[in-house]
């Protein structure tokens, strides 16, 4: 495999390239084809050419957005890659997760995150969305039962203790 694809970029370089060569070339391409956060800022580069260019050329970027925005099911509507691109922008692909003034430094599984969820009215605006790793995530959507899992914890292990009570059957 190797082997082969340092065939194919000798012949398109029109020269030989070693291995290392090969690799940094091979990561390059998988990067600007599935790093959110390139494709994210080429699609804002491509955006401002764009906006220089006639309006008929506009109006069918406008109805490829639209469709684009297709429901994924009953509920909820799909985001919009042009809403996913800034936000990515904005976050710099990565978790935004903060506490004690410190941001997580995850890159990798990130998720979108409603602020305020669908189903209580939220929308899928850059404002409402914030790109998460997958641990803050699932810890935002169970913050309140973790949270109070962590209280019950720290005070067993402060030698607390839970209260002794009586079992019911020995009462009567």
């Amino acid at each position: 495999l190797a082997e082969r694809a340092q065939d194919v970029f000798s012949k398109k370089c029109q020269s030989n390239k070693t291995l290392t060569e090969v690799f940094e070339w091979a990561l390059n391409e998988v990067l600007a084809k599935h790093d959110p956060l390139i494709k994210a800022e080429r699609a804002k580069a491509k955006q401002s050419v764009t906006k220089v260019a006639p309006t008929s050329q506009s109006v069918t970027k406008k109805q490829s957005v639209t469709q684009d925005t297709g429901p994924t099911d009953n509920k909820r509507k799909h985001i919009p890659q042009h809403i996913l691109n800034q936000v990515v922008l904005r976050d710099k692909g990565r978790c935004s997760f903060q506490k004690h003034g410190r941001r997580c430094h995850h890159r990798r599984f990130l998720d979108i995150h409603h602020i305020k969820p669908v189903n209580d009215g939220g929308q899928n605006t850059v404002e409402n969305l914030a790109t998460l790793c997958e641990t803050h995530h699932i810890y935002l959507h169970h913050q309140e039962e973790i949270d109070r899992s962590l209280s019950l914890i720290r005070r067993f292990r402060l030698g607390e203790g839970f209260i002794d009570s009586p079992c019911p059957s020995k009462l009567v």
